[in-house]
């Protein structure tokens, strides 16, 4: 089996805009529920993260979406090493919405985790950082992290790179998902 020095989760977790569109299959956000949620609490991350590896989970912004990754982190034997926010912002430097948790709010969480012997290697990131961009016009598009951590010298030489429920190419990565190839479309790019 393949080990990894990277892997990027996105899931595609439950919230009120997707369950109420039904554009695809949502993890179940009760964490009881362990019928839709089992699938991803069986993928063998342990045995496919390298020794020195990193693992980093999108997760919406629900407090039980958040126990359910602290239990999937704790499942897989790992241990939390920070927790980014990635603010997504309008061309005028505004928030693209109000902060209203009741609602929505103009933020996604990032958890980065890592096996427990390997903290160290990772203590350069940095945690509570807030990445701000403005987020591309199509949903579900999230910045390339595994680029931005490289270029703030967190990680280094990344070779072998692993995204489950990715919706775009990138290099040095193997891709997973149900719209791997949704945003390599020549739409997507620009003529040299």
């Amino acid at each position: 089996m393949n080990s990894f020095d990277f892997i990027i989760i996105d899931p595609p977790w439950q919230n009120r805009t997707v369950k109420r569109q039904k554009t695809y299959k949502i993890l179940s956000n009760n964490p009881q529920s362990f019928n839709s949620n089992l699938l991803i609490f069986n993928i063998p991350i342990p045995s496919i993260l390298t020794q020195n590896g990193l693992l980093c989970l999108w997760i919406t912004n629900s407090e039980k979406i958040f126990k359910i990754a602290l239990n999937l982190i704790k499942n897989w034997k790992l241990k939390l090493i920070a927790k980014w926010h990635w603010l997504k912002i309008c061309k005028s430097g505004d928030p693209i919405c109000e902060f209203n948790p009741s609602h929505k709010v103009p933020f996604e969480t990032i958890l980065f985790a890592c096996k427990p012997e390997s903290v160290e290697n990772f203590k350069l990131i940095k945690d509570d950082f807030c990445l701000i961009s403005i987020p591309n016009a199509y949903p579900s598009r999230k910045p390339p992290i595994s680029i931005l951590l490289e270029k703030l010298k967190y990680i280094k030489n990344l070779q072998n790179g692993l995204e489950l429920f990715g919706r775009y190419l990138l290099p040095n990565f193997t891709t997973i998902g149900y719209e791997v190839i949704k945003f390599q479309n020549k739409y997507f790019f620009e003529e040299n």
